[in-house]
């Protein structure tokens, strides 16, 4: 998930070996979709759209922004992987075929926190990879079933290239049609 947004561009975490971990570092174009809101009458959703690449970061420059949770799922994810990993012949993602069994894992590595106070560096390196994308176009779509023309906004990124402090340049938003 997204653990920071900066002038810099959006930072989130991954588990490392993931087919879209193995994507974003070869730096091809990707795209993202976030929804908030409720698209319900008397309220309003949001749909942000997004469109760039990603670069791999330090994980020790964001982990003080990623929820145990997260670090404990990953970890036991790894973990989990690493025992069906010699009777899986394929690439794809792994299939949980014991319930109980994932969530006593999961379980475990929340219990070695609490004991600990922390998991090993060297494991959660091992199971997780950070990540900024950096956004060359934004979309923001806004509104919901009692709006009569939903907001549009599209942001680029200017073609000057990067700011000297290192944001990124965006130029004039501009209020785009609704379809």
């Amino acid at each position: 998930g997204v653990q920071r947004i900066s002038e810099h561009g959006v930072d989130f975490v991954c588990k490392r070996g993931a087919g879209s971990a193995k994507m974003y570092e070869t730096g091809a174009p990707i795209s993202f979709v976030h929804l908030q809101g409720k698209y319900l009458p008397g309220e309003k959703a949001e749909q942000w759209r997004g469109e760039g690449h990603c670069e791999l970061l330090p994980l020790e420059d964001l982990m003080e922004h990623v929820p145990i949770y997260t670090v404990a799922g990953m970890v036991a994810s790894k973990r989990l992987e690493g025992e069906v990993e010699a009777s899986s012949e394929d690439d794809s993602r792994t299939e949980v075929v014991d319930q109980s069994h994932a969530m006593e894992v999961v379980q475990d590595v929340f219990q070695q926190f609490r004991e600990e106070g922390k998991l090993p560096d060297k494991e959660i390196a091992e199971c997780i990879r950070a990540y900024r994308f950096h956004p060359d176009r934004l979309e923001l779509v806004s509104g919901g079933p009692d709006t009569v023309i939903f907001d549009r906004w599209e942001w680029t990124r200017s073609p000057l290239g990067d700011c000297p402090e290192g944001s990124i340049p965006w130029e004039t938003p501009k209020k785009l049609l609704p379809h």
